[in-house]
């Protein structure tokens, strides 16, 4: 499975659906027209590829592998000054709330040993990333 591949499952997760809906969404493309035989005999794989460009989740699907590679294929857990992945865990009970929904914890990254900020937003406080 590749990275991107990863991505548009993770895409599914995060946005409330599961492959059930996605076979649904397909199977409901192939049997549209009963009566239309080609299209009940058309290719899974040719169905996935027409529903990513003109269906997706009602209009809503992930993006696509050049955008993903130029935007969203960062690590997100990497740290931004020696690219090292830190897994430890964040300590956010002294975090800065700046009052617009973003908490941001002011740390050292444990490999280099460079300031980092670890920053959350959103209702729930998800995590975004870190910044220099």
């Amino acid at each position: 499975m590749t990275e991107y591949q990863k991505y548009q499952l993770q895409w599914m997760i995060n946005h409330g659906y599961s492959l059930d809906d996605l076979i649904q969404e397909l199977a409901n493309m192939q049997y549209d027209d009963p009566e239309d035989s080609d299209r009940i005999s058309t290719p899974i794989s040719e169905l996935y590829d027409e529903w990513i460009m003109d269906v997706g989740f009602g209009s809503e699907i992930w993006v696509c592998e050049d955008e993903w590679k130029q935007c969203e294929a960062v690590d997100k857990y990497a740290c931004p000054h020696c690219g090292r992945k830190i897994d430890d865990e964040i300590d956010t009970s002294f975090a800065d709330n700046d009052g617009y929904g973003t908490l941001k914890v002011y740390m050292t990254c444990p490999y280099c040993g460079a300031d980092i900020t670890a920053e959350y937003s959103g209702s729930g406080y998800d995590f975004v990333g870190f910044s220099i």
